[in-house]
């Protein structure tokens, strides 16, 4: 079955994906209110890398490659922020028509041990032929397990990978609720829940879409 799309967000890849979740859950006869409501994400998916990553290629801890004059971001008391990941945006698979996105550059994230993020763009592809040595040192398992999620602990560099779902309005997000009523379910029904865990949006980081 393929429903015409209401919703100019969305690729044929996370409508594909969309009607295999609702066929999955028995909500193939709500699909249109899922499609009008649902909007698109890049999923974040991470293995431990086996050798050294190339120059600019996305990552999840180790250093980062950064450009000879990039200024280090501190936190509110003018200590190093520590390394978290960088993103080539030329890696990403190209998501709907209406990505906020750069097409080319450099996300760079940031994080202090208390949860306090910054994410620098860098548009440029003039990296460091070698990853820059000033900073502080990579941050340690504790530090993920810490901050972050307890199943992280001793993570190392990971490659990173990314695909793209469609996204569904979390239980705290305003239109949730708007979403159940025109699905006819009660709070008590985890279909929502279940798709977006189809999905993989659950489990894992994402760009775009709606925050979990």
């Amino acid at each position: 079955m393929t429903v015409a799309l209401s919703n100019s967000m969305l690729s044929a890849t996370s409508q594909r994906i969309l009607e295999e979740g609702a066929a999955k859950f028995g909500l193939m006869d709500k699909l249109p209110i899922l499609v009008r409501y649902a909007s698109e994400a890049i999923l974040i998916e991470t293995k431990v890398a086996q050798a050294a990553l190339l120059p600019g290629q996305s990552r999840l801890a180790g250093r980062p490659d950064l450009p000879p004059s990039f200024a280090w971001p501190k936190d509110l008391d003018n200590a190093d922020m520590l390394f978290v990941a960088q993103i080539n945006l030329a890696e990403l698979p190209k998501s709907g028509p209406k990505s906020v996105l750069p097409m080319q550059g450099h996300l760079y994230f940031f994080c202090t041990p208390r949860a306090e993020g910054q994410v620098v763009y860098h548009p440029g592809d003039d990296l460091a032929s070698a990853q820059q040595t000033f900073g502080p040192p990579p941050v340690t398992g504790g530090f993920w397990k810490r901050v972050f999620s307890p199943r992280l602990e001793g993570l190392r560099l990971c490659e990173v990978m990314f695909r793209i779902i469609p996204s569904l309005p979390p239980w705290n997000h305003p239109e949730y609720g708007e979403l159940e009523t025109e699905l006819g379910i009660s709070p008590k029904n985890n279909a929502l829940a279940d798709l977006n865990d189809f999905f993989g949006s659950s489990d894992s980081a994402k760009l775009l879409g709606f925050a979990d």
